[in-house]
């Protein structure tokens, strides 16, 4: 079931899992601990202490947009795409990020033995092993907006998607090789 949120949640969530980031490796326990840390420290970040943390000045601007409503609520890795520019998302080959989430997990699970380079190479094994925990931490969840929204980024040849993933493409990854058809999301759609 879909809930009405506020972007101030939004921008913590995107705020937590970026500094989480730094977590990578870390055993299960450990990783808890330093993320319970990291949500109570930006729990207290009021809005422009949390503007300061998103420099990315388009995601900034869109995080605080008077056009959009946000939603927190679950998305089917078939309606989400991962982003897409002049490379993949994370370094992976551009080609097998041009669908939906399933796509791209398709297309991994059939070049298995293909090196490539870039923060996939690494970030997707280790998000698997706190797949359990990025379920449970709602500040762990993807960031979508309706696709083609924002941002250019899903240019042809790219198919159609419902939501482009804005923040979150590694983790969505991770949990479809995990079995999960569902992802917990913070959905950006425009008002009215």
């Amino acid at each position: 079931m879909a809930e009405e949120v506020s972007n101030t949640e939004v921008k913590k969530c995107f705020v937590v899992s970026t500094r989480a980031k730094g977590l990578a490796g870390f055993d299960k326990q450990h990783f808890q601990a330093c993320l319970q840390e990291i949500e109570h420290k930006v729990s207290n970040l009021n809005y422009a202490e949390l503007d300061l943390e998103i420099d990315w000045p388009p995601r900034r601007d869109m995080l605080n947009s008077k056009s959009l409503r946000w939603i927190f609520g679950k998305c089917s890795i078939d309606e989400i795409g991962v982003w897409v520019n002049h490379e993949g998302s994370g370094g992976l080959p551009r080609e097998w990020c041009a669908g939906s989430v399933r796509d791209t997990v398709q297309a991994l699970n059939e070049n298995s033995s293909r090196k490539f380079s870039g923060r996939a190479s690494y970030a997707i094994s280790g998000i698997k092993n706190i797949a359990e925990t990025l379920v449970e931490h709602r500040m762990l969840s993807i960031i979508v907006v309706v696709s083609g929204l924002w941002y250019q980024r899903r240019r042809a040849p790219c198919k159609s998607v419902k939501y482009d993933i804005d923040d979150g493409c590694m983790r969505a990854i991770a949990l479809a090789q995990c079995d999960q058809e569902y992802i917990n999301a913070f959905i950006g759609m425009m008002k009215g």
